[in-house]
């Protein structure tokens, strides 16, 4: 099983009933007093990306005549296994 970190929970917590864009897990983090800045929260997730905890992908929309790109992300099987394994291993 992939070790996880404090950051790794939080960030699959959020993603445990949803999809969400980068931007929201990113605040969402924020919010719980988590500073880090841009770059160190996308090197964060493509390193969650690599270890098959989450997934993401890029959508595209049109906002007044300019395209907005947006990275979305969702928790994979593993991602959500190791969530399990290491809440149960708390309890």
């Amino acid at each position: 099983m992939t070790e996880i970190t404090g950051y790794h929970i939080r960030v699959l917590r959020i993603l445990w009933h949803d999809n969400h864009s980068g931007r929201f897990i990113r605040s969402r983090i924020t919010e719980d007093g988590v500073k880090e800045s841009l770059a160190a929260f996308y090197w964060i997730m493509e390193r969650m990306e690599d270890a098959d905890l989450v997934s993401g992908w890029y959508e595209t929309e049109n906002v007044q005549g300019n395209a907005i790109i947006t990275r979305w992300y969702r928790a994979t099987i593993k991602g959500l296994l190791a969530l399990k394994e290491n809440t149960r291993c708390q309890n």
